[in-house]
C-alpha cells in the first residue's frame, strides 16, 4: 500500500476547478507538508481519499449509472411483473423517510460500518491495490477515515450562503442547524450516498427476508411496495414503523400513500401510468420558473450584439439539462407548450443565437 501515492493522485483529483484560488495557490506551497499532515486536510480531499482507497472503480461507476431513472424503471419492471403485464389489478404503497439524512445517527451508522468492514476482512475482499482489507495497515486506514468522515463536526466552520428568508423557510428536519448533535449527514458529499444506504440496508433485508415481499424497491429516502393484497400492504405499515424506530428514523406521515397502479404513481420526481411516464409537476414548474428567469435576463438587452455569450452558454446549458431530463418521459406535448411556443413570455429566437441551436 502507498499512502503517499494515494494522497497525490486523490489531491490531483480534487484540485480540478480550484487552482485559481487564493486557497489553493497557498496550499500547494508546501504540497507534501500538507498533504502528510492530516490536519490540514479538507473535507473533500479527506472523501475523495477515502472514495479511492475503499472502493474500485468498477463500484463507483455501477453508483453513477444507478441514478433516479434506474429506479423508475425498476418500479415499472415490477408494476408489469406483479399485474401480469397490466392485467390483473395490484396495489402500491410509497414512503417517505422524514428529513432521512438529517436523521441519520452517527453513533449508529459507525458500528454498522464497522460491521460491515469486518465481513469484507474476512471474506477475503481485496482493494483496488490488490491488497486485502483484513492487512493492518488497510484496515487501519479505512477505520481511520471512518471515524474522521462520520463524526467530523459538519456546523463548525461553515459559511452560511444564500438569503436568509430562504435559510429560514426550510423546515427543521432538512436543516443541521436544527438536527440532534448526533445525527446527520452532509448531503453531497462523497461518502454520504454510500452511508445512508448502509444504513438502512438491513431494512431491504427485513422487506426481503421477514416480510416476504418480492416486490420491493429503495432509493435513498424513497420507498415503494407492491402486493395484490391491500390488506397485507396496510399490515406491513405499523412493523415499517417499528422497524425504523430501532433505526431512530421515522416515516413521513403526509407521504404515505397507497393506491391502484392504474392511478397516478408519483416517485423519484416522476409519474408512472400503465405504459407510460410523465414529468413530476414540481419539475414542470422548476423548467417553467428557469425559463422565466432567462427572459427576464435577455430582456435587459435591446440588441442580440450586447448579449454577452457566456451568457448564452450558461442559458443553453441550463435549458439543455431540462430538455435531456424529459426525453425519457412522454413530454413532446410539453415541450411545444412551454419552450416552442412563440410569445412575449419567452424569447424563443435568442435561444438560437450565436451559440448554436439547442
Amino acid at each position: 500500500m502507498n499512502l503517499l501515492e494515494d494522497l497525490f493522485t486523490t489531491y490531483y483529483d480534487t484540485r480540478k476547478g480550484t487552482r485559481s484560488y487564493m486557497s489553493q495557490l497557498h496550499f500547494e506551497m508546501n504540497l507534501e507538508e500538507n498533504l502528510r499532515l492530516a490536519s490540514c486536510l479538507n473535507n473533500s480531499f479527506i472523501f475523495h481519499l477515502f472514495t479511492s482507497v475503499c472502493l474500485s472503480k468498477t463500484v463507483i461507476r455501477a453508483a453513477r449509472k444507478k441514478r433516479t431513472l434506474f429506479g423508475i424503471k425498476r418500479l415499472e419492471k415490477h408494476i408489469r411483473s406483479c399485474t401480469s403485464n397490466y392485467s390483473q389489478e395490484v396495489y402500491i404503497l410509497t414512503l417517505e423517510i422524514q428529513g432521512y439524512f438529517m436523521s441519520i445517527n452517527r453513533p449508529t451508522l459507525y458500528g454498522t460500518l464497522l460491521k460491515n468492514l469486518k465481513l469484507f476482512a474476512d471474506a477475503d475482499v481485496k482493494t483496488k491495490d490488490g491488497n486485502y482489507f483484513k492487512d493492518p495497515p488497510e484496515l487501519d486506514l479505512v477505520d481511520y477515515l471512518l471515524l474522521v468522515i462520520v463524526f467530523h463536526n459538519l456546523i463548525e466552520g461553515c459559511l452560511r450562503k444564500g438569503s436568509i428568508i430562504n435559510r429560514e423557510r426550510l423546515p427543521a428536519s432538512k436543516s443541521l442547524f436544527h438536527s440532534d448533535p448526533k445525527c446527520g449527514l452532509l448531503i453531497g458529499n462523497l461518502t454520504s450516498r454510500l452511508f445512508s444506504n448502509v444504513y438502512t440496508n438491513s431494512f431491504d433485508h427485513f422487506v426481503k427476508q421477514q416480510l416476504k415481499l418480492k416486490f420491493y424497491g429503495r432509493y435513498m429516502d424513497d420507498i415503494y411496495l407492491i402486493d395484490r393484497s391491500k390488506k397485507t400492504l396496510l399490515e406491513f405499515i405499523p412493523l415499517i414503523c417499528a422497524y425504523f424506530y430501532t433505526l431512530r428514523i421515522r416515516l413521513h406521515s403526509n407521504k404515505i400513500k397507497l393506491q391502484s397502479y392504474r392511478k397516478e404513481v408519483a416517485f423519484l420526481r416522476a409519474v408512472v401510468k400503465p405504459y407510460r411516464r410523465y414529468i413530476h409537476n414540481r419539475a414542470k414548474r422548476k423548467f417553467i420558473q428557469v425559463l422565466y428567469h432567462w427572459n427576464r435576463l435577455l430582456s435587459r438587452y435591446t440588441e442580440e450584439a450586447e448579449v454577452h455569450k457566456a451568457i448564452l452558454f450558461r442559458m443553453r446549458s441550463s435549458i439543455n439539462s431540462y430538455l435531456g431530463m424529459m426525453r425519457y418521459y412522454r413530454s413532446l406535448k410539453l415541450k411545444k407548450k412551454i419552450v416552442y411556443k412563440k410569445n412575449d413570455d419567452i424569447q424563443i429566437q435568442l435561444f438560437y443565437w450565436p451559440c448554436g441551436k439547442i
